[in-house]
C-alpha cells in the first residue's frame, strides 16, 4: 500500500502531539485529564491518516476494476460483433 505525502504529515503530527503529551502532562506537570486529552487528539491524528489511506487505496482499487470491466466489455462487444454480422 503506497502512503501519500499528505498522511504521512497527518500522522507525524499525531505521533508529535502525543509525545508532547506525554512529555508535557506525564513528567513535568502531572494532569491525567490533560495527558488524556493530547493523546486522544493524537490518535485521532493518525486516525485520520490512516482512513485518508485506505481510502486512497480503496479508490485506486475501483479505478482497476473499472478499466477491467471495459476492457471486458469491449472484447465481449467485439466476439458479439464478429459472430452476429460474420
Amino acid at each position: 500500500m503506497k502512503i501519500t505525502n499528505l498522511s504521512k504529515l497527518i500522522g507525524m503530527i499525531g505521533l508529535i502531539v502525543i509525545v508532547v503529551s506525554i512529555v508535557q502532562w506525564f513528567f513535568l506537570y502531572p494532569d491525567t485529564s490533560q495527558l488524556a486529552l493530547g493523546c486522544g487528539i493524537g490518535i485521532t491524528f493518525v486516525g485520520f491518516a490512516y482512513i485518508h489511506t485506505w481510502m486512497r487505496k480503496t479508490a485506486d482499487d475501483i479505478r482497476d476494476l473499472n478499466e477491467g470491466m471495459d476492457a471486458f466489455r469491449v472484447w465481449a462487444v467485439d466476439e458479439l460483433e464478429k459472430k452476429v454480422f460474420k
